[in-house]
């Protein structure tokens, strides 16, 4: 085909043109593919840096847990160190305390037999004192009137102003029970046999048990002495008595805070047939009885009859009765099974 002059002008033309966009369009990628690579390599390196910053943070938050769980491993061995210290102080404590308490103990039956022993001794000196004044005298013949012994003193006064005058009778009865002991006359006859010259034997009234405590003295040999009864001033001093004793006390009491009060002198046979007969003394005051030895506070009605259940006594005979004014012979059976 023959192109004239003006048509290949205007194909060579539009050749150009093209190779022009062509040109251009490459350039144009070029730049765009190099700065899409800068921004890659900006990123890439930008994410490097910031794994590295936390590569190392880990890194010291991992030294750090090392270091702490290390200090808790050392606390804990100390605890345990520490643990086994108290267990062992503990224990020491314990058997240290324990020594205390059987020394304290010791020292409390020390100081309980020391105590009995010097009541006995007093006991005895009141005795003699008593037998020496009445060398050519009988002093059984004496003691038959027992109004005498009922009677006041400073000693009572003093004893009377530390019980509580609501249920006086009651207060009173627990009073003598937790501070006063019972026992027999050294070397005295009693109903209940010879208290022997070497020992001193005391009933403690309060935790009921029987106290021997050895007086080590040199043999004396006396004849066997009548039973002493004492007065109330006298066994407030030795802290005890026999039932007598503790009795008269008892009513002692009673009258000077203003009650009628008697001493029963009573005989008492038991149910169980191995008991010897027993003469025995117990207070009447108002509808109240009161037995301080037995232990017994029965007040109301039928009161000799619940005493001698309480006693388990096949009969109780009423031999009689005395106060600090009047004193009456009896032979009367208060009760019988």
């Amino acid at each position: 085909m023959n192109l004239s002059d003006k048509d290949k002008a205007i194909v060579a033309l539009i050749i150009m043109i093209i190779i022009t966009l062509f040109i251009s369009y490459s350039a144009s990628f070029q730049i765009i593919r190099l700065k899409t690579a800068k921004s890659n390599y900006i990123i890439i390196t930008r994410n490097i840096d910031n794994s590295t910053e936390l590569t190392d943070l880990l890194k010291e938050k991992d030294s750090t847990i090392y270091d702490l769980e290390n200090e808790i491993k050392t606390l804990k061995e100390e605890k345990e160190k520490l643990n086994s210290d108290i267990e062992e102080k503990d224990s020491e404590i314990e058997e240290k305390k324990k020594k205390i308490e059987r020394l304290e103990e010791a020292s409390k039956e020390l100081d309980k037999k020391n105590k009995l022993y010097l009541s006995s001794e007093k006991r005895l000196a009141y005795i003699l004192k008593r037998y020496s004044y009445f060398l050519e005298k009988n002093i059984e013949e004496y003691q038959k009137d027992p109004r005498k012994f009922i009677k006041e003193s400073e000693e009572l006064e003093n004893m009377v102003k530390n019980i509580d005058k609501n249920d006086f009778l009651k207060n009173l009865y627990d009073y003598i029970i937790d501070n006063f002991y019972y026992f027999y006359d050294p070397f005295t006859m009693t109903s209940e046999g010879i208290q022997e010259w070497n020992f001193f034997l005391a009933y403690d009234l309060k935790n009921e048990e029987w106290i021997k405590v050895p007086l080590e003295r040199d043999e004396l040999i006396l004849s066997v002495l009548p039973e002493t009864i004492f007065y109330p001033e006298e066994t407030i001093n030795l802290g005890g008595g026999d039932c007598e004793d503790l009795t008269i006390l008892y009513v002692s009491a009673c009258i000077y805070n203003g009650y009628e009060a008697n001493v029963y002198v009573i005989d008492i046979i038991s149910e169980d047939p191995s008991i010897q007969p027993i003469s025995h003394t117990i207070v009447v005051v108002d509808n109240t009885l009161v037995d301080i030895t037995m232990k017994q506070f029965i007040v109301g009605e039928d009161i000799f009859e619940r005493y001698g259940k309480a006693i388990k006594a096949e009969k109780i005979t009423l031999i009689k009765i005395y106060n600090n004014e009047k004193i009456e012979n009896k032979n009367i059976v208060l009760y019988s099974t």
